[in-house]
């Protein structure tokens, strides 16, 4: 399964990625600063910032 994880470097979202990942679903980690996710195999990143809503639509 292919999970979008809005707010992946916050405690709770950077938890579901980790989780995510473990039980093998192909996971996009967004987040305003995607740098301050942690690099995992397989992990996407992507930088998106929940109140602008074209980028929130084309994510």
């Amino acid at each position: 399964m292919k999970i979008l994880v809005i707010g992946a470097s916050g405690m709770i979202g950077s938890r579901i990625v980790s989780e995510a990942s473990a039980r093998g679903h192909e996971v996009i980690a967004a987040a305003r600063h995607p740098a301050n996710i942690p690099a995992q195999t397989g992990l996407s990143t992507i930088e998106l910032n929940v109140y602008d809503h074209t980028a929130l639509a084309q994510a």
